[in-house]
């Protein structure tokens, strides 16, 4: 709220009102106070104000308290804008020696706004590089995490290749023995069955060759 009552005193300064722009200084300032905000920019746009109308005792009186607040909150800017109401109060007054005096014043205030706002925008830089560059270092070891774990995969791939390969011969190889070994009983067993053929035959034809030298002996008796 306060912060509203500011903004329109500004606007009616800024169309001529000087009146409602006065009223609207004092109520931004009032809301400040209410709440223990230490406020210079209200009193001291009173005062410029109160310049303006040539009220220089009311201007000096609410700059001069304007410009105590602005230095127990180290408010640079209001302290620059205080110190120039006070310099064209004091031409005004005629006391051009004095309103020098705070025109330097000013200056250095100004001054002092320039580097801080320029260390304000090294510290900016500087956050900015910081956040930069850490995001990149994690970019970076994000990448490297990928390819070692592109590297594990093609490794295991290969590995997995290989067994595979390995297995599949492997089971060749005792198929082919299997083979071998079944061909192998399998002659072996014909050739027991040749044997015993053979030994069967030898046995026939020696019973034969008996039976035939018996006959013969029984008849060469008989005669």
């Amino acid at each position: 709220m306060a912060n509203a009552y500011l903004g329109r005193g500004v606007n009616y300064k800024a169309m001529g009102d000087t009146l409602r722009a006065v009223r609207y200084y004092f109520k931004s300032h009032q809301v400040y106070s209410d709440n223990g905000i230490n406020a210079s920019q209200p009193l001291i746009n009173l005062g410029n104000t109160y310049l303006g109308l040539k009220k220089l005792d009311s201007a000096e009186f609410y700059v001069q308290k304007g410009i105590e607040l602005a230095e127990e909150s180290k408010s640079y800017t209001q302290l620059q804008h205080g110190y120039a109401t006070l310099a064209m109060l004091e031409e005004a007054k005629g006391n051009f020696e004095k309103s020098l005096e705070y025109y330097k014043i000013r200056q250095s205030y100004q001054d002092s706004i320039f580097t801080e706002n320029v260390s304000d925008r090294i510290a900016e830089y500087q956050i900015a590089y910081q956040t930069e560059k850490a995001e990149k270092d994690k970019l970076i070891e994000q990448q490297k995490r990928t390819e070692a774990e592109l590297k594990v995969q093609e490794r295991n791939k290969w590995i997995y290749g290989i067994c595979g390969a390995l297995v599949v011969t492997l089971l060749l190889f005792l198929l082919v023995i299997q083979q071998r070994a079944k061909k192998a009983q399998e002659e072996k067993n014909k050739a027991v069955l040749e044997e015993r053929e053979k030994g069967l035959e030898a046995v026939f034809e020696a019973t034969e060759e008996e039976r035939k030298r018996i006959a013969k002996d029984l008849h060469d008796g008989v005669g």
